[in-house]
């Protein structure tokens, strides 16, 4: 018989942000540390995206105000310097899938998205979730990255937005 094949790899550390930098995630409730922190999130977006500041700042403002019921917010600080580097916002969509809603950051902190999302899954299954639906892409580019992390699901879907008053 053939010989047995060799035991898989250790798996990579989970991201090189683990070693240099400590963060603490703590309920929501500063609004102007999220006025300041949306305005850096927007331009970094911009540049490296692209996409219209102004815009990506509009459309995440719904999530400003603290909310209580059917919401889970909070704000990731960063231990050593003692700021706040994001805020995410996650929302039951059924009784086994909690959503992220959004994360808004400082790109300045290397693979802190992809650490949120694990944080996320971990803040999931603490609550008593099965899933965590990441959501939609803006952009091709983050579509691609969100790929990476072998989605139980993939929903094809795009994003529709309405006025809210007639002309």
């Amino acid at each position: 018989p053939p010989p047995p094949p060799p035991p898989p790899p250790p798996p990579p550390p989970l991201n090189r942000f683990d070693r240099d930098t400590s963060i603490e995630i703590k309920p929501y409730q500063s609004i102007e540390q999220f006025d300041k922190l949306i305005d850096i999130w927007a331009n970094q977006l911009h540049a490296h995206s692209g996409c219209d500041p102004g815009e990506a700042k509009r459309a995440h403002l719904v999530y400003r105000t603290p909310r209580k019921k059917g919401y889970h917010q909070f704000e990731i600080v960063d231990m050593k310097n003692n700021r706040i580097i994001a805020f995410t916002n996650f929302s039951e969509i059924s009784k086994t899938t909690l959503a992220y809603n959004m994360i808004i950051m400082n790109f300045d902190y290397r693979n802190l998205c992809r650490k949120l999302i694990y944080e996320g899954a971990q803040i999931a299954h603490s609550l008593g979730y099965e899933f965590l639906n990441i959501q939609g892409s803006e952009t091709e580019k983050q579509h691609k990255s969100k790929r990476r992390f072998k989605a139980e699901i993939e929903i094809a879907k795009k994003h529709m937005a309405y006025r809210s008053k007639e002309r």
